[in-house]
């Protein structure tokens, strides 16, 4: 990775010997020659070369000269590549100083390109938001192939995707010019191109002899080939022109784009199928188990009212404690890592309704020491504030004071209770974690996936006055 990565448009890094030392993969655009091959040559060498002619070559030596000996520190010209050829080019050359040892940063924009980055660079971001809307890959693929022509400007643009199975890039979308996706033939990755640019993860940028091509390229001048990730290729077409290094720059950025799009796709696979999995797995657990434990609950009353035993009551607390059970499965499926929409919730109020909702012991006290409005999915932070107040009653004693206060980014929920030995802090959020002999072992875990589901933080420290508190931080607060 050059240093020069970062850079706008082609750079080069020259010492004081006027040799080049480093230069980004866009200058393979300017000069028409891998990046490899331009470091360690000379200026003077493009000049013998006929890169440019004598003239441009003292403008710029001059000029190096001037930001080396320190008379200026950043000086901008205009220099000429190929002067008696078609493939004549105007560049703007930028010389920045960017070492005590006499490194100048040169960097160079075609001309005329300038007046159009701008305008390129605000539709490119409003493709890359259509890109990021797209509920499919394929759609991400045609998507991108539309905004290389329609935003970059760009006559001829298609799409290839990789088949891993046959090892071929297959034409799936096109944006204009190409046409006929289904008669287009696949192309290998080891003898072509765009399978060149697809293994190596690096444009291909190729002139098209016209009398040789074997890639039906023939209404083209130049073709140019961008990886999409590990997806496919990006391929376009320019007629009567070349590509500068800014048609480069903003062909790679639009592929960069596309692979992000396509990565937030297979994440939103990936949450769809949880929830799909999540639903079945509560829907088995409130119709397979719940109903005939209401039964079993009906005929353990019906039964009490007819014989007398000491057994009925150990009978009946057990399938309390079983539709706890139950109760905490279903809110830690449904919970799940997805939330509703986030609106203002006033933290004093929801407390106060969850604290009426746990029937905590007799002698046990909330003190709510917060006005905070927060930004949240109320239903989501109840189960979290319920599950809180819940393990505070029934592990901190029967006279427990539990406070509800504020933090620099958030609140907390604490209690005076025994508290939490430091080796065992980690654990407690872990599925089925309980110290308590009723306790279902799912509470403070329905608290992380909640706090996480909002991009929350959530960590358990001692309080105050001892005992428990659980620190949630991150949370968006409204004014």
């Amino acid at each position: 990775m050059s240093s020069l990565d970062d850079v706008p448009g082609a750079a080069i890094r020259v010492d004081e010997e006027f040799v080049v030392r480093d230069a980004n993969p866009r200058t393979s655009i300017v000069f028409r020659e891998p990046v490899e091959d331009i470091i360690g040559r000379s200026i003077d060498s493009y000049h013998e070369s006929g890169l440019f002619d004598a003239s441009a070559l003292e403008l710029w030596e001059t000029k190096l000269e001037d930001v080396q000996s320190g008379a200026t520190d950043d000086v901008t010209t205009t220099i000429t590549f190929r002067p008696e050829t078609d493939d004549r080019w105007e560049y703007d050359l930028r010389l920045r100083r960017v070492s005590d040892d006499g490194d100048v940063q040169c960097s160079f924009r075609s001309v005329g390109t300038s007046r159009r980055y701008e305008k390129t660079v605000t539709a490119l971001h409003a493709a890359t938001r259509r890109l990021m809307t797209a509920d499919s890959v394929d759609a991400v693929l045609q998507r991108t192939a539309e905004s290389a022509h329609e935003v970059l400007g760009f006559p001829g643009t298609g799409v290839r995707r990789y088949d891993p199975e046959r090892e071929v890039l297959e034409f799936v979308a096109f944006g204009a010019r190409v046409t006929g996706v289904d008669s287009r033939p696949p192309r290998d990755i080891a003898d072509s191109p765009q399978g060149e640019a697809f293994r190596t993860g690096k444009t291909v940028v190729e002139a098209v002899n016209h009398e040789e091509d074997e890639y039906d390229r023939s209404s083209f001048t130049e073709t140019m080939y961008v990886p999409i990730g590990e997806t496919g290729v990006l391929g376009l077409g320019t007629i009567g022109n070349r590509f500068d290094e800014t048609d480069l720059q903003f062909a790679e950025i639009l592929a960069d784009n596309a692979v992000a799009a396509i990565s937030l796709v297979s994440a939103n696979e990936s949450l769809r199928r949880e929830r799909e999995r999540l639903d079945q797995f509560a829907s088995v657990v409130s119709h397979d188990l719940k109903n005939p434990l209401n039964v079993a609950q009906l005929r353990t009353e019906l039964l009490d009212q007819e014989v007398e035993s000491d057994h009925l009551g150990d009978i009946t607390q057990a399938l309390d404690r079983m539709e706890q059970m139950i109760d905490s499965l279903l809110a830690l499926a449904r919970g799940g890592q997805i939330i509703g929409d986030r609106q203002p919730v006033d933290l004093a109020d929801l407390v106060s309704k969850c604290w009426n909702t746990v029937e905590p012991r007799i002698d046990a006290e909330l003190v709510c020491q917060t006005a905070l409005t927060v930004k949240a999915d109320e239903t989501r932070l109840a189960s979290l504030f319920e599950n809180l107040l819940r393990n505070a009653v029934e592990h901190g004693g029967d006279d427990v004071t539990v406070t509800v206060g504020e933090l620099a980014d958030g609140f907390y929920v604490a209690d005076d209770g025994e508290g939490i030995p430091p080796d065992e802090r980690e654990e407690v959020f872990e599925n089925g974690y309980s110290t308590a002999d009723d306790g279902s072992g799912f509470g403070l875990s329905i608290v992380k996936r909640v706090a996480e589901a909002h991009g929350w933080e959530v960590v358990v420290t001692e309080g105050d006055d001892g005992g428990s508190r659980f620190e949630i931080t991150g949370v968006e607060t409204v004014s």
